[in-house]
């Protein structure tokens, strides 16, 4: 039989992990909110492009990794300018 400290324990444990993730429901409804509320301003994508380059191990040619970066060119007006 456990100790009569852990069937109080376990109830303190539940609560604070409850009100933990309250909090972080809290803090990320605030996030979003924020987004919301976030300028927008229509634009165009003049260009876009991918760049992949594969780079080899020189001691095992089995051995290669792959890095891509993503170009974008874009136009965007924020207040008539």
């Amino acid at each position: 039989m456990p100790p009569l400290y852990v069937a109080f324990a376990i109830p303190v444990v539940f609560t604070g992990l409850g009100a933990a993730l309250a909090v972080n429901a809290m803090m990320l409804r605030l996030k979003a909110s924020a987004a919301a509320r976030w300028p927008i301003a229509s634009g165009r994508v003049l260009e876009g492009g991918i760049a992949t380059m594969i780079e080899e191990d020189e001691d095992n040619s089995k051995n290669a990794s792959e890095f891509s970066t993503y170009d974008v060119l874009y136009s965007y007006v924020v207040g008539g300018r």
